[in-house]
C-alpha cells in the first residue's frame, strides 16, 4: 500500500475518519456564530455551504463541544424521510403519543428539561428537502416552543438552496424567524495548501512537503476548494504516485490522478457524484479501459512478450493499469519515470 511508500502511518486523505483529521480553519467563522446563537437563545438559525464543504461535520463538532446545558438532537435527512416532522422530533425524544396529543405532550417535556437548566436543540441536517408541510412544522415549532423561551433551538442546516428555498413567497414568515445566518465557505487557495499539509502531519508524514506547490494550485483550481473533493483527489493521487514509484507528489501526478477519476466529479460543485469513502467505485468507462488493457495484455503474452519471471508482474491482488496503451510510450519521457511495470499498478 502507498502508506509504506511514502512514510504515513494513515491514510491521509481518507473520507471516513472526519474527527480525526478535523480541520477548523474553514468552520471557525460559523461555529462561532451558531455558539452564540445558543448563548444568546435565539430561536431559529441557519447554516448553509455548498456539498462537501463540511456541514454536517461542524455540526457534529458541535455536539461534542455542547455542555450540559444542551441536550442536541440531529435529524439528518427528514425531508428524506417524509411524513410529519414534529413525530420525527418527538421519537428522537422518546415520546409516543398521538397526533392530536402531541404538541402538549412535547411542550411539558421540553419545558420539564428546561426548568432541569437544558435547552433542547434540533438540528436539521439536509434542510433544502424539507417538505412545505415540514417547514410549516419548523415555523409552527419555533412559534409555539422557540419564541421567547430558551426551551428549544432550531438549527436549520442545507444547501445555498435552502436560502433561496426560504426566500419564497410562501416561507416568508419562517423566513423572518431566522435571526442568525452563517455560511461554510470551500477552502481558499492558501487554506488548501494548509489543509492538505495538515492531513499529511496528521497521519504521521514524515514529509509534509509531500505534493508540491504546483500539485497543490492545481488541486485547489479542480476543486474549488471543495474539501470532498480535495479528500478524493490527493487520495487518487496518492495511489497513482505509489504505482509510478514517486517520492512527490507533482503536478503531472494530479493530471493522471483527475484522468483515473469520473469525469463529471468535478464539474459541477453544487452536485457532486457520491463517490464511496474509498474510492473504489469505478463507472463503466473505468471497465471498457481495463477490459482494453486486458485484451492486449493477452496480445503480449501470446507473443512471448511478457517477462513471467519479474516478482511484480500480475501478482495476486495486482490491478492492471487502465491507461490506453498508445499513451504508455508518452507517460516513458514524462517526469512518471516508471520504474515499476507499466501494466501492474498496485494500489
Amino acid at each position: 500500500m502507498y502508506r509504506l511508500h511514502f512514510g504515513l502511518q494513515d491514510r491521509p486523505f481518507e473520507l471516513s475518519d472526519a474527527k480525526k483529521f478535523y480541520f477548523r480553519l474553514p468552520h471557525e467563522i460559523a461555529s462561532i456564530t451558531l455558539s452564540y446563537s445558543l448563548e444568546q437563545y435565539q430561536g431559529l438559525a441557519m447554516l448553509t455551504g455548498a456539498p462537501g464543504t463540511g456541514k454536517t461535520t461542524l455540526l457534529s463538532r458541535l455536539i461534542e463541544e455542547l455542555g450540559p446545558e444542551s441536550r442536541p438532537l440531529l435529524l439528518s435527512d427528514a425531508g428524506a424521510v417524509g411524513g410529519s416532522l414534529t413525530q420525527q422530533f418527538a421519537s428522537q425524544l422518546g415520546i409516543r403519543a398521538i397526533k392530536e396529543q402531541l404538541p402538549e405532550v412535547l411542550g411539558e417535556l421540553l419545558a420539564r428539561e428546561a426548568s432541569n437548566g437544558r435547552m433542547t436543540v434540533l438540528m436539521l441536517d439536509e434542510s433544502q428537502n424539507l417538505t412545505p408541510q415540514q417547514f410549516a412544522e419548523v415555523l409552527f415549532l419555533s412559534n409555539r416552543f422557540a419564541l421567547g423561551t430558551r426551551s428549544l433551538q432550531i438549527f436549520l442546516v442545507g444547501q445555498r438552496s435552502l436560502e433561496t428555498r426560504l426566500a419564497q413567497r410562501d416561507l416568508e414568515s419562517l423566513n423572518q424567524r431566522v435571526s442568525v445566518r452563517t455560511t461554510v465557505e470551500p477552502l481558499t487557495r492558501e487554506q488548501t495548501a494548509s489543509y492538505i499539509t495538515f492531513r499529511l502531519r496528521v497521519a504521521g508524514a514524515v514529509n509534509t512537503h509531500l505534493f508540491t506547490p504546483d500539485a497543490m494550485d492545481l488541486v485547489f483550481d479542480t476543486t474549488e476548494g471543495v474539501a470532498r473533493l480535495i479528500n478524493i483527489l490527493c487520495e487518487r493521487a496518492l495511489a497513482v504516485g505509489y504505482a509510478e514509484d514517486l517520492s512527490v507528489i507533482d503536478r503531472n501526478t494530479i493530471v493522471f490522478a483527475i484522468e483515473d477519476l469520473p469525469p463529471t466529479l468535478f464539474d459541477a460543485p453544487e452536485n457532486p457524484l457520491q463517490v464511496s469513502a474509498s474510492n473504489d467505485v469505478a463507472s463503466s468507462e473505468d471497465f471498457n479501459r481495463v477490459e482494453r488493457k486486458l485484451d492486449h495484455l493477452i496480445e503480449i503474452v501470446s507473443r512471448g512478450g511478457l517477462d513471467t519471471e519479474r516478482d511484480d508482474t500480475l501478482s495476486p491482488g495486482t490491478m492492471i493499469d487502465p491507461r490506453p496503451t498508445s499513451t504508455l510510450d508518452e507517460y516513458q519521457g514524462s517526469p512518471l519515470t516508471h520504474r515499476r511495470d507499466p501494466f501492474t499498478t498496485k494500489v
